[in-house]
């Protein structure tokens, strides 16, 4: 039976123990609770009282500075008769340019043109002439003197040259004509 005491006497400590324990925890959660409380209320004072100093300082500032004004300008301009800022002679010549400027700007753009046509040109025969002159130092291995030999004669004006030129481009436009003769009395045969 002793054992049976014991043990109620046990778990009697047991339970008041743990009541010491929680009350000790609902007072510790009162008193931060409390602290919170204090800790908002001196919070929203400072903050309450920042308000009010930032309220005052606006109003301050706002009051001294004068209002702003809109300001509509209605501004006349003449450009003819007496009132006119441009002289006669002033718009005689601007009158004058412009009648000057209009065939300018009219045929310019062909001209520009016309330059970049002649240097694609150019261009084209710089690559033709660079093609020649490598494709016949590979297949010769050595330099094409022939070739820089012609090149050195016709620099120099000789017509032969030029000559020789015309008379191939006008036998290779026959042949042409006569190629396209040909396709087309073919297609007209069948």
């Amino acid at each position: 039976m002793a054992t049976n005491e014991e043990i109620i006497m046990n778990l009697m400590q047991n339970v008041s123990d743990e009541l010491e324990s929680i009350h000790k925890k609902v007072n510790d959660l009162e008193r931060s609770k409390e602290k919170d409380n204090e800790l908002l209320e001196r919070q929203k004072k400072m903050l309450i009282g920042n308000l009010n100093a930032t309220n005052n300082m606006l109003t301050k500032v706002i009051s001294e500075n004068p209002p702003i004004v809109q300001h509509t300008h209605n501004s006349e301009y003449t450009v003819f008769g007496k009132d006119s800022p441009f002289s006669s002679k002033l718009l005689l010549f601007l009158i004058a340019f412009l009648l000057i400027c209009i065939p300018i700007i009219k045929y310019v753009p062909p001209y520009l043109n016309e330059r970049s046509a002649l240097k694609e040109e150019r261009d084209n025969y710089k690559l033709f002439y660079n093609y020649v002159f490598f494709n016949a130092f590979e297949n010769r291995k050595t330099t094409p003197t022939d070739v820089l030999q012609t090149l050195k004669e016709i620099k120099a004006g000789d017509s032969t040259y030029s000559n020789y030129v015309d008379r191939l481009g006008t036998k290779y436009k026959t042949h042409l004509k006569k190629e396209s003769l040909k396709a087309e009395l073919q297609k007209l045969e069948k």
